[in-house]
């Protein structure tokens, strides 16, 4: 390189210079790989599970629970993870999950998910998200790469995964074209009417406006913004995707794991 720069007549200064520049673009890189916010919105009653919180279940031979999981897929890929929840699990949480610069659990009193995200995203103040349920489960563990990688100049990009028959009409089933883009969204339709369902969220701040605290979670938000002729990208991935807020299906994740 020395010589390159000689035979360019550019001096000593001037190597330095452009070697600090090389620097300063690595070191932007590698924050821009990671300066997405993680939400981990766990602050419902766990009313359906007689209050077990569903993201505390266990889904590994080693008894790793749901949200450990996705932590641990995770935790090098964000700037931070935030986990929104019921005050009467604070301190169970805080137990099992270590706080530190990177983790943050804290205590939040809401009636949605909505609300809950909306409130987080008013508690940090960020610019990027990426959000992800705490008690589901995808059993390809390159689907976290999907979330990783996903485009941060689209509003929201929707993490998506072929329904199992099992699965039907009860998830947030979505429509996209061959190149990603959105085309329909329709929240636990009953019957099935489309072939993919999603499961998690990147999204940028300007996705807030479209939060209504009332809306039992963020897919309202999502096709508030679709109606609103917003660009939504469906990202579409390997595996199985399960929703542990039901027995059933976590009967099912449990078959499948050991």
């Amino acid at each position: 390189m020395i010589e390159e720069f000689e035979a360019y007549g550019l001096n000593q200064t001037t190597m330095v210079v452009v070697g600090i520049f090389k620097v300063s673009c690595a070191i932007m890189l590698l924050f821009g790989l990671k300066y997405r916010k993680l939400i981990l919105p766990a602050a419902g009653s766990a009313s359906r599970m007689r209050g077990l919180p569903k993201f505390l279940l266990p889904c590994t031979n080693d008894y790793l629970t749901l949200i450990e999981r996705h932590i641990s897929f995770l935790i090098d890929s964000v700037e931070n993870i935030w986990i929104p929840t019921n005050p009467k699990y604070v301190e169970l949480l805080s137990s099992m999950i270590e706080e530190n610069d990177k983790i943050k659990i804290f205590s939040i009193k809401s009636d949605t998910m909505s609300e809950t995200v909306k409130t987080t995203m008013d508690k940090i103040n960020g610019t990027n998200y990426t959000l992800v349920m705490p008690d589901t489960y995808f059993s390809n563990d390159k689907s976290y790469e999907k979330i990783i990688s996903a485009d941060r100049s689209s509003l929201a990009n929707l993490i998506c995964w072929k329904t199992r028959p099992s699965q039907k009409g009860k998830l947030g089933e979505v429509s996209f074209s061959n190149d990603g883009k959105l085309q329909d969204i329709v929240d636990k339709p009953g019957n099935q009417v489309y072939e993919h369902s999603w499961g998690a969220i990147t999204f940028t701040n300007d996705l807030y406006n479209f939060i209504k605290l009332d809306d039992p979670h963020i897919g309202y938000s999502i096709e508030a913004a679709f109606k609103d002729n917003k660009y939504i990208s469906c990202i579409e991935t390997d595996g199985d995707y399960y929703d542990c807020g039901t027995a059933n299906e976590y009967i099912e994740l449990i078959k499948k794991v050991f």
